[in-house]
């Protein structure tokens, strides 16, 4: 069982940031993401080993980037690395780019896109920036799984 304690404490600051998330959080944030079937899946199916995100303030400036190291097996992270100043891609397979304010926005409300993943997943993917490529590549692989 994931603990939630302290992410809901750094939630529920008014001035919470993805940056004090991820310095005291990531674990949760890696363990929560790697107990949701679905992102493992995609994941999997994409084959994908790194993904990059380029997290933005609400003026569209670059305030951090990370990236997860995923085992193309099973589609779980096994690290998060990034949070400062530069750049921590290696040889990311995607980049996404989003405000800040949507990751602190879905970890408040993880329970409701656990239990509504479908309506998660198109109440957000809107949210994240990806090259037009990406997505087309994304869709077409996961048609052909269909």
């Amino acid at each position: 069982m994931i603990d939630y304690t302290t992410l809901d404490v750094i939630l529920a600051k008014k001035d919470a940031s993805i940056q004090e998330v991820m310095a005291i959080c990531r674990e949760v944030g890696q363990a929560t993401l790697n107990s949701i079937p679905l992102y493992c899946a995609v994941v999997r199916l994409m084959r994908y080993t790194e993904i990059g995100i380029t997290v933005l303030n609400e003026s569209g400036e670059v305030i951090g980037d990370y990236a997860s190291h995923n085992d193309p097996a099973t589609g779980k992270i096994t690290e998060i690395v990034g949070g400062g100043d530069g750049n921590y891609f290696k040889t990311p397979d995607i980049i996404a780019r989003v405000k800040e304010s949507v990751l602190l926005d879905i970890l408040k409300n993880r329970d409701w896109a656990r239990k509504h993943k479908i309506l998660a997943f198109l109440a957000y993917m809107g949210d994240f920036q990806l090259n037009k490529d990406i997505k087309t590549r994304l869709f077409n692989r996961l048609r052909r799984s269909v």
